[in-house]
């Protein structure tokens, strides 16, 4: 089974759609103030108190701050998600105060540097996110996916299946997504809104029954 993550969710009533619709994954996303998605410490961590035990929550920022570690210490999410580049000072830090599991985003356009740099800080519990989108609805390239999970199987062992993959996602082109790759998990937000910001409960409802019903490529990469 294709895992789901719904990402950007702001409020209760939405993490609740997502819940029942059978997602495996709900992303907040806090520290990244000029996203639509930002909600405050104080909302954050009251969605991953209220998500515990029902769904994965995982905490998103697009770099990684001291501020945003001590959210991650305080919240205790499942997961933290952040983006590049990665300070290997401060992923060091983060592991000292938080035992959960880590969710490296890196780009479809990495080089094989910037992938490689992971090595050091990638754990066995971690798992990497393509995301070729970070919220802006940009559909992700198959060519420059697959470079990329090249590079990735080459510098961390990994292959589609492990990795989540994000990338202009919704409900209309999802099925044809993961008739073309198999990754081990889909990744939505702006794709499921109707405005930046506003989650549509039957936009949710409608892109986890694709990504259910759809038919799985046979692709390895």
């Amino acid at each position: 089974m294709v895992e789901i993550k719904i990402c950007g969710v702001m409020d209760e009533a939405i993490a609740n759609v997502a819940i029942e619709s059978g997602a495996t994954y709900v992303g907040i996303v806090a520290g990244a103030p000029d996203s639509p998605r930002h909600v405050n410490m104080a909302t954050a961590s009251g969605l991953i108190r209220f998500l515990r035990g029902k769904i994965s929550s995982v905490l998103v920022t697009r770099v990684l701050t001291k501020e945003f570690i001590d959210l991650a210490k305080v919240a205790k999410p499942d997961f933290v998600q952040f983006h590049e580049p990665i300070p290997k000072d401060l992923v060091d830090e983060l592991r000292r105060v938080y035992d959960g599991r880590i969710i490296f985003g890196i780009s479809p356009r990495s080089t094989p540097g910037s992938i490689a740099s992971n090595i050091h800080v990638f754990g066995s519990k971690d798992m990497v996110l393509i995301d070729g989108s970070q919220g802006s609805g940009t559909c992700i390239d198959d060519h420059e996916l697959v470079a990329v999970i090249d590079i990735a199987k080459q510098a961390l062992g990994l292959s589609m299946k492990d990795m989540l993959v994000a990338g202009g996602f919704s409900a209309s082109n999802v099925g044809a997504f993961l008739g073309r790759h198999a990754p081990r998990g889909v990744d939505a937000s702006s794709g499921l809104e109707t405005s930046p910001g506003v989650k549509d409960p039957a936009l949710i409802k409608k892109f986890c029954i694709e990504v259910k019903k759809a038919k799985i490529s046979c692709d390895k990469t």
